[in-house]
């Protein structure tokens, strides 16, 4: 009895085995078959991929810096048909603020630029592989299709490129490459991050800049005006930097030394600009003259045009008369009155809008018999 009841434990045990090696097998092959498979790269390939490569990355960087010196934009925006930047020493800078609101382009469309520009500059810098003679290769130009992701500290982007090598010549030896990829650290995304901070702080009150917020940060941030309605903002991050390392700096023109690993910089530091124009208020103005004469006994009537961005108030420091106005922004105020009295009556005359910005001018009114 107990022989079988052993005989028994032993036929599950083996089954219970039998059941986790077959489900170990399982896994196995389901994440192998999910797993993306790496291209071979055959010696007849190696340089074609290594010419590929090197385009993605001579024109991956500079296509970076270009974005961000244009406030993320790699084409000028319109408005209405009309270019939509200031023109600075800097270059046409795209507004990323106007009057009170933000308009910064969003990461997502930052990307979709990115990808539509590096496709075509990288398929310029391959030029059909002339450069690479006695070789016949065939591509697929329309199927060029390039992926970018904007991360905070890296940018990563992938450029899929289906290219075939007859090898031998007459198709008996087909081998193939797709997908190219390169990760450039430069702190993009962390920037663009930054410039939101200072606009949406611009947003509450566009009348205030708050250089306490602006110290805050790991960049260095300048505010360069422009004229009345313009302002130019500067980030800069100035960081040493290497290929794979979270170290970022930016630069005017670089070439990518793929024996050392790294990007040959003039220059040590990436550069974001976004322009903003703000809705200027300006004091307001009166239309008045020195002096009036005036008949004694006699209906006095002054009429006095005015303007102003805000509703207005007007004062005046005599006896002789009150303004009549309605206290909007645009019309004429009136002064009426009948004087009793010959004489001259110096009068100041002063006109305040809503946010206290004054003109005061003082009249002579001369009353005669």
């Amino acid at each position: 009895m107990n022989s079988i009841i052993q005989k028994k434990g032993q036929v599950t045990l083996f089954i219970v085995i039998g059941l986790i090696l077959l489900l170990m097998i399982g896994i196995y092959f389901y994440i192998s078959s999910i797993k993306p498979s790496e291209e071979k790269i055959t010696p007849d390939l190696e340089p074609i991929k290594i010419f590929v490569d090197t385009c993605l990355e001579q024109t991956a960087v500079p296509a970076v810096l270009l974005q961000a010196s244009q406030s993320g934009y790699l084409y000028l925006p319109e408005n209405n048909g009309k270019p939509n930047y200031a023109e600075t020493d800097s270059g046409n800078i795209p507004y990323g603020f106007v009057g009170d609101k933000k308009q910064l382009l969003s990461k997502e469309s930052m990307e979709k630029q990115l990808n539509t520009y590096l496709a075509q500059e990288i398929l310029k810098c391959i030029n059909s592989f002339k450069s690479i003679p006695g070789k016949k290769i065939e591509v697929e130009e329309e199927s060029a299709v390039v992926t970018s992701s904007i991360d905070r500290n890296i940018i990563r982007i992938t450029f899929n490129y289906p290219i075939t090598l007859d090898v031998k010549g007459d198709g008996t030896q087909l081998e193939k490459l797709e997908e190219f990829s390169t990760d450039i650290p430069l702190r993009l995304g962390h920037v663009v991050e930054i410039i939101h901070k200072i606009l949406d702080s611009q947003e509450e009150d566009s009348q205030y800049l708050d250089l306490e917020l602006l110290n805050s940060f790991d960049v260095k941030v300048d505010v360069i005006p422009l004229n009345d309605e313009d302002m130019l903002f500067q980030i800069t991050d100035k960081k040493d930097w290497d290929k794979g390392t979270e170290g970022i700096s930016g630069l005017e023109e670089s070439v990518y030394d793929s024996e050392k690993g790294v990007y040959e910089l003039e220059e040590d530091y990436l550069v974001f600009l976004t322009a903003a124009k703000y809705a200027v208020n300006y004091p307001p103005k009166m239309t008045l003259q020195e002096g009036y004469l005036l008949k004694d006994e006699q209906e006095f009537v002054l009429e006095i045009p005015y303007h102003s961005d805000d509703n207005i108030v007007f004062e005046d420091d005599t006896p002789l008369f009150d303004i009549e106005y309605d206290g909007s922004n645009k019309g004429k105020a009136v002064i009426k009155f009948t004087p009793s009295v010959e004489g001259e009556f110096p009068v100041r005359i002063t006109i305040t809008d809503t946010i206290g910005q004054s003109v005061e001018q003082e009249v002579m009114f001369k009353v005669v018999g």
